[in-house]
């Protein structure tokens, strides 16, 4: 296992940040198109798969470049709400590299902390008809090979970790056991690629987890069970002190270890879903962080990922925090205890 050798706080010339955010940053290629893909419903496995017919050529309509991964649309949304923000993560010394960087700082990102390596940086082309039958090809690139000699000091009072893999995550055990002890909260976002390596693997990172926020396929795959009080009951054992489940259009539960609450989300017309659990995620940290009680912040979360569906890209769509508090205002949805 690695180990982080610095101390964030000895260099007192640090900026201080409300929050890091540590994860992936892809380039995300849509790629939509009037053809018609073949559906198949897998009743008993509870899955559906899309095809294209093999031999076949389909046009694209519409190609639209973006930057995503979980590392850079929360830092986006932190952005956006005013807070003092910086990405941690890796990109390649290819274009796309230079992309992210120069998306980042448009939107006010620091890229201090970003490191730069040899290789192909994240990327994904994200393929969609007419159905709106959505399938992900996704190139992880060198997200996952974050090393302790890439992490340069810093300081911050929430460190925001969402999917890592191989290197980059025994980097975030090492980092995580460092700033713990520093007093830094930390807040995770795991993937299902991550929850489905169980709980064993992921115990000492969330023996160290403040808020832990992830949908109910992964909450159900990395317990092993099926109904939300009894995840709550044995991710609570874990560390956890807050946890939020989102499962898509039902909203999302809530559980600080006392309370209990599921709060619905408000019905829109959804253009494209990529970045919805990331927004959510670091809205209701952001209003977290600016002093809101949880029924409040899951409001704001909840409304500004229906916002962000609205429009194409996982940053496209996302509300400052003026325009949030006046939108739940107007917008209420339904709370009641679990």
């Amino acid at each position: 296992m690695y180990d982080i050798s610095f101390k964030y706080t000895a260099n007192k010339k640090c900026t201080m940040y409300d929050v890091i955010t540590m994860g992936s940053a892809t380039v995300d290629i849509f790629a939509r198109t009037d053809s018609e893909m073949i559906k198949i419903i897998d009743a008993q496995n509870e899955t559906n798969h899309v095809a294209f017919t093999t031999g076949t050529k389909h046009l694209i309509h519409d190609l639209i470049y973006s930057v995503g991964g979980g590392g850079t649309n929360t830092a986006a949304v932190f952005s956006k709400l005013g807070l003092k923000c910086a990405f941690l993560g890796k990109v390649g010394d290819d274009i796309n590299g230079k992309l992210i960087m120069d998306r980042l700082k448009m939107r006010k990102i620091d890229t201090s902390l970003v490191a730069k390596g040899k290789g192909l940086s994240g990327f994904s082309i994200v393929l969609d008809n007419m159905e709106k039958d959505r399938v992900i090809l996704s190139h992880k690139g060198i997200n996952d090979s974050l090393t302790p000699k890439d992490i340069k000091p810093f300081k911050a009072k929430w460190l925001f970790s969402t999917s890592l893999m191989g290197t980059s995550y025994e980097t975030l055990l090492s980092l995580t056991r460092k700033l713990k002890k520093q007093g830094v909260k930390i807040a995770v976002n795991p993937s299902l690629y991550m929850t489905k390596l169980g709980i064993a693997h992921l115990r000492p990172l969330l023996e160290r987890t403040d808020l832990l926020i992830f949908n109910r396929k992964e909450a159900e795959t990395l317990t092993g069970l099926k109904e939300i009080d009894s995840i709550f009951a044995i991710l609570h054992q874990h560390g956890p002190s807050t946890i939020l489940i989102t499962q898509g259009k039902q909203g999302v539960y809530a559980s600080d270890g006392k309370n209990c609450l599921h709060m619905s989300s408000r019905k829109v017309e959804a253009v494209d879903t990529t970045g919805a659990g990331d927004t959510f995620a670091a809205t209701y940290l952001g209003a977290f962080i600016k002093g809101k009680d949880m029924e409040t912040a899951l409001r704001l979360g909840l409304e500004n990922s229906c916002a962000l569906i609205q429009e194409i890209g996982a940053k496209n769509g996302l509300q400052s925090w003026p325009t949030l508090l006046k939108r739940i205002k107007f917008k209420p949805v339904p709370t009641k205890n679990c």
